[in-house]
């Protein structure tokens, strides 16, 4: 069948620099320049930093129709395995999500792992996909191919699913353990183990280097441990490079010290001094979770400690900021109320 150009140059357009690609799935993949990739018979449409493509394996004969007989918008390409009627189904994405560039905040990918969780369902798809690997669309000689003449907004797909509140998780619930719900749950991990960490690095040549080194590794061997199959280590990298900026502008060694002294200055006893200290940095990590946009709930949940006493803390942090006796002094203390 003849391709339409607009997706099918979209497709390669929007192939990453050096994509996984195989002819042969058990033999495993490698990283291919898109050139020889385009020739293979399984591919990886989706950059590992970007969502360009919503990717789902219907495994049943007929699955090549799942989306009609759902009731959902024409795929923007359906690869049909020839033997078993297996089919791999793609919605082209208008404006791509960014996968690792969190700016501290999750939302859009929230957004995104909700529309994919009621489109998974709704067309019956395997939630064990990863969507890593897809059929190639390029090789009609292998598959029987049909292309769409169009990409969505995600706005678009919601309008065929109706209301997503049973498919999105609110921010202090642990998101699913499957597609981009790996992403979100890396990425909060990620997340509450630089907080802590950063201190290790503060002052050592190359700090910032070993700190992200650290919080790739870190996230490799947690989506290793949490998530079937795990995140690929690139998509990983992303996230652990986007948390890494993040952290390393946010928390810094004069700002933690200042914040130290102003809540534990003249001493007492060294007991004293410890618990003063653990309480500051207790009071820092919230201040900075609240700036970051997290629910005043979910961060009392994590750190088990009532509303009302995060209400306080925010609220002594604000008149300390207000008073520019605070070194985490917001840009907008009102965030803080």
């Amino acid at each position: 069948m003849e391709a339409q150009p607009a997706i099918a140059g979209l497709f390669d357009e929007r192939l990453g620099r050096r994509p996984y690609a195989t002819d042969i799935l058990q033999y495993g993949v490698r990283m291919m320049a898109p050139a020889v990739a385009r020739r293979r018979r399984y591919i990886q449409a989706n950059p590992p930093h970007l969502r360009a493509w919503s990717l789902f394996d219907i495994d049943r004969p007929g699955g090549g129709l799942a989306w009609e007989d759902r009731d959902l918008p024409m795929p923007s390409w359906v690869c049909v395995n020839r033997t078993n009627e297996h089919a791999h189904l793609s919605y082209g994405i208008e404006v791509p999500v960014l996968l690792g560039d969190y700016n501290g905040l999750d939302r859009p990918i929230r957004y995104l792992a909700a529309l994919e969780t009621a489109m998974r369902v709704k067309l019956g798809a395997d939630p064990g996909y990863s969507g890593l690997i897809t059929k190639n669309p390029h090789r009609s000689d292998v598959y029987r191919v049909l292309w769409g003449h169009r990409l969505y907004a995600l706005g678009d797909l919601q309008g065929y699913l109706g209301n997503l509140s049973k498919y999105r998780l609110p921010a202090n619930e642990d998101p699913l353990h499957y597609g981009l719900g790996r992403n979100v749950g890396t990425f909060h991990a990620l997340r509450e183990f630089a907080y802590r960490a950063i201190r290790d690095y503060w002052g050592e040549h190359g700090g910032f280097v070993h700190f992200l080194a650290s919080l790739h590794t870190w996230g490799q061997e947690f989506t290793g441990n949490e998530h079937t199959p795990p995140l690929d280590y690139r998509e990983v990298h992303y996230i652990a490079k986007s948390v890494a900026r993040w952290t390393w502008a946010r928390f810094t060694p004069a700002g933690f010290s200042k914040w130290q002294r102003s809540a534990g200055r003249k001493g007492g006893q060294a007991s004293g001094q410890s618990r003063r200290a653990e309480t500051a940095e207790r009071d820092a990590l919230i201040v900075s979770r609240v700036l970051a946009g997290e629910a005043q709930r979910a961060v009392a949940r994590d750190l088990d400690l009532s509303e009302r006493a995060v209400r306080h803390i925010l609220a002594r942090v604000r008149h300390e900021a207000i008073s520019d006796n605070s070194p985490l002094r917001p840009n907008s203390p009102s965030r803080l109320a």
